[in-house]
């Protein structure tokens, strides 16, 4: 099952759990996992974490259209991966909620994502589900 849905689960069943999905970093592109994790710890008032895995077998890359050289390949792709969901997680600075007068964010203080990486390149807009309550700066 899908750690992401069974966590909402317990996230709606309690109010003092930690809530820790475990992912990989191949299954899943990093703008929906920065969606996915930030939509977790929103339901769940700040309790919502991303455990992320790189893989156990070439065969479990194969399940996604993957070929990656398990020794070493998945570390540098997964260093990637995490560097730029962080970057995508905090594409909305702490103070970009306005809230008043009409306004909901200052565009100013959302920015757009733009990375370069030996496995990853993305170029895209802010988190569009705006900031979860806890990012990882």
């Amino acid at each position: 099952m899908d750690t992401v849905v069974l966590a909402t689960l317990v996230a709606a069943a309690t109010r003092n759990l930690g809530l820790v999905a475990t992912l990989p970093t191949f299954a899943y592109h990093p703008y929906l996992m920065a969606r996915l994790i930030g939509s977790l710890d929103a339901v769940s008032n700040g309790r919502g974490a991303w455990n992320g895995v790189t893989g156990a077998q070439p065969p479990t890359f194969q399940n996604f259209g993957m070929e990656m050289d398990h020794a070493v390949d998945r570390y540098a792709h997964a260093t990637e991966y995490v560097e730029l969901v962080k970057q995508i997680w905090n594409s909305w600075d702490p103070d970009s909620i306005v809230g008043k007068d009409g306004v909901f964010a200052d565009p100013a203080k959302v920015h757009n994502v733009e990375f370069q990486g030996d496995f990853i390149q993305h170029s895209g807009t802010a988190l569009t589900s705006g900031p979860s309550p806890r990012v990882a700066r």
